[in-house]
């Protein structure tokens, strides 16, 4: 297929910008042939899985070594109020908790940190078997028969984190500015072990979600439903389609409105989410900078079959036309020229480059010039602080 050169070493120093609503994308594609243009430039040619990998460590450490303003983000947590009505009854031969006068909620499950409090004892939830027995946890639970007519309490221990969940700013609670105290898992099990009461929460935790991923800890119980705002930075897109593999590119697609018809194509579900690039012809499109820069590109909406899509954003209409897939570097296009550089830095260490040291020192100049245009707001400027200015004049005339 055809490749595209990325002039003065960086994708990012081509201001051309393609006519449709999506603003110019870098992807992951543009990104192996510039380093395949790299690496020629030193007369070293490495496979696509050096390229790969090369691209994938710089991304990691763009992404996890400083706190990118556009990688932040705000995820809601609806927390549940606890729940004491009724009486259960449990079996510990089937681990099985029976519950009488009232029936479980559909957030009472492993999934949502589910936990029982028995006779003192804080016992998880496993699975909720029906709307009135729970399974509990074969590890976590009361050790014997625990007889019917027994009162409980049914809350969250802990609230799944969203899966693209890096690192916690603070928990915003629904009534106080301040959530509460950051402790550790262990001063927070000690709590809902020894101080097993109810109310407002009182302090937290971040830890292992027992599903996968990681969760907010919470104590204690509420006694009523609220809502979480957690600001938290987000770990960008996952880097898989690489825009070399055939099926990236295969066949030729029909577009109208925000229709995407195949013909001899192998789209899969993973596309979503990606970048399609379009040409108004059968030539497979590059990059703006290449040798066949794409019409237009889009954002892919959703996945229907190996031969159907949708878009974001409304296409014009085109008839058997070239394409490509690859997905987008989820990262501001002020920090382009920093993660290339980057990525540069990693595929020279990798093939033992004789000029290493200076591409190390040329990639983290980029990377100032990155962080220094991540900082893009003004300070606020408060009418009756602390502090005025008066013009000299103006403290003339007031004498």
């Amino acid at each position: 297929m055809a490749t595209h050169t990325i002039n003065e070493g960086s994708y990012a120093s081509s201001g051309t910008a393609s006519s449709n609503a999506l603003p110019p994308q870098l992807t992951f594609h543009d990104a192996m042939q510039h380093l395949l243009d790299f690496g020629q430039a030193y007369g070293k040619m490495s496979s696509k899985p050096t390229l790969r990998r090369a691209i994938l460590r710089a991304y990691e450490e763009i992404s996890q070594t400083f706190g990118w303003n556009f990688l932040h983000d705000i995820y809601r947590i609806q927390a549940h109020a606890e729940q004491t009505d009724g009486t259960v009854a449990y079996d510990h031969d089937t681990y099985t908790l029976t519950l009488t006068d009232d029936t479980w909620p559909d957030w009472a499950t492993k999934e949502y940190g589910a936990a029982v409090l028995l006779d003192d004892v804080v016992c998880d939830v496993e699975l909720r078997t029906s709307t009135t027995t729970l399974t509990l946890s074969t590890v976590r639970n009361p050790g014997a028969d625990v007889s019917s007519g027994t009162s409980y309490k049914l809350f969250p221990r802990w609230y799944p984190l969203p899966d693209d969940y890096l690192e916690l700013d603070h928990p915003l609670s629904e009534t106080l500015y301040n959530f509460g105290e950051q402790v550790s898992l262990a001063d927070l099990a000690a709590r809902h072990r020894y101080e097993t009461t109810s109310g407002e929460f009182r302090c937290w935790a971040v830890g292992p979600d027992p599903n996968g991923g990681m969760a907010l800890h919470v104590y204690p119980a509420l006694d009523t439903a609220v809502r979480i705002d957690v600001p938290y930075k987000a770990r960008p897109r996952d880097l898989k389609l690489d825009g070399l593999n055939s099926n990236h590119y295969a066949g030729t697609v029909s577009t109208s409105g925000s229709t995407v018809t195949g013909s001899g194509t192998t789209f899969s579900s993973d596309m979503e989410g990606a970048i399609l690039r379009l040409r108004e012809d059968t030539t497979v499109p590059t990059g703006i900078d290449g040798d066949n820069p794409y019409s237009e590109e889009h954002r892919i909406r959703t996945w229907t079959s190996t031969t159907a899509m949708t878009t974001e954003t409304t296409m014009s209409t085109l008839s058997d036309v070239a394409y490509i897939v690859s997905d987008p570097i989820a990262l501001e296009r002020f920090a382009w020229d920093a993660f290339l550089q980057c990525a540069e830095k990693h595929l020279a260490r990798m093939r033992n480059f004789d000029d290493y040291r200076q591409i190390e020192r040329e990639s983290q100049m980029a990377m100032n010039r990155a962080k220094i245009a991540n900082h893009t707001a003004s300070p606020a400027r408060v009418i009756g602080g602390q502090t005025r200015y008066v013009r000299l004049k103006d403290r003339v005339a007031a004498e």
